[in-house]
């Protein structure tokens, strides 16, 4: 995702030095690439180098390439550190921290992602203008020092940190919003309630219709899902077979679905079998609305 081999396509006839520090499985691909494209003298692959020997290369450069074609560049150390030597930097805009690090036409170039015509542009336009990479290199060099340093970025993490954490939140729900709640819990606890004193003749008839008709047990119980996903147990009226669902699981009836028994076809087309609802309205784990 370094995106080497753009860079290696960018200087393929142009003559310019052009040194590759870092390791990775894609070296030696990337080594035949250059041998391909007759670059190997004007190439040189360092592999890992120490701390020392990498300043050293930031301070020979004329100018730092990263030519990153993937999201996955992180938030750029090595453009602040070439730039702390006040060399500009060519890099790609990823809409990540490694584009927001240099500034195009202030601190250096950004160029499209796997553009190989724009990368070599603007290698040619940088290296062979001196004047051109001085200004650059000194406008890199103080953004680092006015933006990047140890104090200022800390001091930017706990401003952002205070205003995201510590600010005064706004209420969960306003008041009008959980006055609007509370009445809506008023009217399900009085409709429920009244619903199960003035049914309870009717409770009384159905379930002694459906003890006379075969014997099994007069409710039918199943679990729902509710607010927030939180599961909650319902009951119905019987209206089927007793363990309807013993063989095949819970399968939606069908107009003649022969597991309906008589009384069931009564209760479902008067939805009399759902009466019993009335009990998780009242509890709260539903809602007439």
């Amino acid at each position: 995702y370094k995106g080497v081999d753009v860079l290696l396509r960018a200087v393929t006839g142009y003559n310019a030095q052009l040194v590759i520090i870092g390791d990775g499985p894609c070296r030696m691909s990337l080594m035949a690439m250059t041998a391909d494209a007759g670059l190997t003298d004007r190439v040189r692959f360092m592999g890992d180098v120490s701390d020392t020997e990498l300043l050293a290369w930031y301070h020979a450069c004329d100018v730092l390439v990263l030519p990153s074609v993937s999201r996955q560049e992180a938030f750029g150390m090595v453009q602040l550190e070439a730039m702390l030597c006040g060399h500009p930097v060519i890099s790609t805009e990823l809409q990540t921290g490694t584009s927001w690090v240099n500034e195009h036409e202030q601190t250096g170039v950004i160029v499209r992602p796997g553009d190989v015509n724009a990368l070599r542009g603007a290698l040619e336009r940088l290296l062979g203008d001196r004047e051109l990479r001085e200004r650059f290199g000194d406008a890199a060099r103080r953004r680092v020092l006015e933006t990047f340093t140890a104090d200022t970025m800390c001091r930017a993490t706990v401003a952002l940190y205070d205003e995201v954490v510590c600010a005064p939140r706004p209420l969960p729900q306003s008041l009008v919003n959980r006055a609007g709640i509370l009445a809506k819990r008023a009217l399900d606890v009085t409709l429920s309630g009244v619903g199960l004193v003035a049914s309870a003749p009717i409770w009384a008839v159905i379930a002694l219709m459906i003890k006379l008709e075969d014997g099994g047990p007069v409710f039918y119980g199943q679990q729902r899902s509710g607010l927030n996903g939180v599961p909650f147990d319902v009951r119905k009226f019987r209206s089927m077979i007793p363990d309807a669902e013993a063989n095949l699981g819970a399968v939606q009836a069908t107009a003649d679905d022969p597991r309906v028994t008589r009384d069931g076809r009564l209760l479902r087309a008067t939805a009399m079998d759902e009466l019993p609802q009335l009990w998780n309205i009242f509890r709260g784990d539903m809602s007439f609305t």
